[in-house]
């Protein structure tokens, strides 16, 4: 029960999170203030660690509920959708989040910034997207038990 309740926390905040950083951004953006996207954007960058550990301790307790219960195909799903989450917040958006405050910090908000501010998006909701996933199907797997 304690790994479980250690999961549920983890994966949680980490999902809040990048809802923050989207919500962040975008509001930025759309407000269209210079300081504002800078400060965002230093905002993220000094959060991601968070994140990152965040990210870290899901997967591992996921890893370690599946081992528990082997026999609930869920489980593997889950484990399989955490690790593409994962992935795309390494390979993707710590990259991103840091290209773009070290633009932001140096004053270069041009058209590259606004490409790279799209795919962070764009990767930002598919994560959103995979952890709503997950949320969803353990609601209905806790329905049928």
């Amino acid at each position: 029960m304690k790994l479980k309740l250690v999961y549920k926390i983890s994966s949680f905040i980490a999902f809040v999170l990048i809802i923050s950083f989207m919500i962040s951004s975008l509001t930025a953006e759309f407000l269209g203030d210079y300081i504002l996207i800078v400060i965002v954007k230093k905002s993220i960058f000094c959060t991601l660690p968070l994140l990152i550990i965040c990210m870290s301790i899901t997967g591992i307790s996921t890893r370690k509920l599946a081992l528990l219960y082997p026999n609930l195909p869920y489980n593997r799903l889950v484990v399989r959708r955490v690790k593409y989450i994962g992935l795309n917040g390494v390979m993707f958006l710590a990259p991103l989040a840091t290209v773009l405050n070290y633009l932001a910090q140096n004053n270069s908000i041009e058209s590259i910034f606004y490409l790279l501010q799209s795919l962070e998006i764009l990767f930002g909701l598919i994560n959103i997207f995979l952890f709503t996933k997950i949320f969803r199907d353990e609601k209905n797997q806790i329905n049928k038990i």
